[in-house]
């Protein structure tokens, strides 16, 4: 159990740089949709780490990022 959380934490981390990586790149390029859905991934997989460290106060505010940029990928025109 130990070794699992600290390859949680792990990953987690390197999701949040990830996707600190992501949104900045699509703050600069907002029309570029592979940037966004490339963050909404990030985000995404994040929550599901928080859902497995059963951190139910962050999972629903990162889950709700990576539907929000979901969602605007999808209204972005095809490249």
């Amino acid at each position: 159990a130990r070794g699992e959380a600290t390859a949680l934490r792990t990953s987690l981390a390197a999701l949040e740089r990830s996707s600190e990586i992501f949104r900045n790149a699509s703050a600069k390029f907002p029309s570029n949709a592979m940037l966004r859905r490339n963050h909404a991934v990030a985000e995404s997989n994040a929550a599901d780490i928080l859902f497995a460290m059963k951190s139910e106060d962050g999972t629903l505010t990162v889950a709700d990022k990576g539907i929000a940029n979901a969602q605007i990928t999808k209204a972005l025109p095809a490249p």
